[in-house]
Formats: structure tokens, sequence, C-alpha cells
């Protein structure tokens, strides 16, 4: 299991990457700590979070702490919907996903997401 840094630190560049920059430190990350689809899976949640703030302009505010992990979803400066409370980092981002994707049942994520 990668430590709370090391998802920190990944969450902190991927949001910065293109699509084949993530794939290529995603490979590089596997190399180096062993870790398999546990990364890529957190690559392509955080990747599908820039799909809605690209297409809703939905802004993610998300604060990770030790076993309280939290997201407030806003739009145009208003708060529209927050959780808290979840121990994961990707229990988090699940939810997240999960409240985009009923609020706006008729947007498809495109094929490589």
């Amino acid at each position: 299991m990668a430590t709370r840094k090391q998802y920190t630190d990944f969450i902190e560049r991927a949001v910065m990457m293109s699509d084949n920059e993530l794939r290529q430190e995603i490979d590089k990350i596997k190399a180096r700590l062993g870790i398999t689809a546990h990364f890529i899976d957190l690559g392509m949640m955080i990747k599908r979070c820039e799909f809605w703030t690209k297409h809703r302009h939905y802004e993610f505010s998300f604060q990770f702490w030790e076993n309280t992990n939290n997201v407030y979803i806003n739009k145009d400066d208003v708060e529209i919907k927050s959780f808290g409370g979840h121990e994961s980092i990707e229990s988090l981002l699940e939810k997240t996903l999960e409240w985009c994707e009923k609020a706006n049942p008729k947007l498809k994520y495109p094929d490589n997401l």
C-alpha cells in the first residue's frame, strides 16, 4: 500500500500532466515501487475529475487528512456539494465521481477515460 505522501505527491503532479505524461509517470512508479493497478486507478480518477472541471466547470477542493478526507464541489463560486469523513483518498474520489455522474447522466467520458 502506498503512503499518504506518495498519494498526495502523485495527485499534485497528475493534475498538471497530459494523458501521455500521466501514463508514463504511472509506468515509472510501477517500475520503481512495484505498484500495479492501484496508481493507475488513482490517476484515472484524477483525470475524470479534470473532465468534470472542463465540461461542467466544477471546482474541486480536496482536503487530505489522516483518516479524514474531504471534498467541496463548487460551481460559479457556490458550493453545490461536499463529502467528508472518508478514510481513504480512493473512496473520496470514487464518491466524488459517482456524484458527478449522477448529477450529469447525459454527459459521458471519452473512451480514454
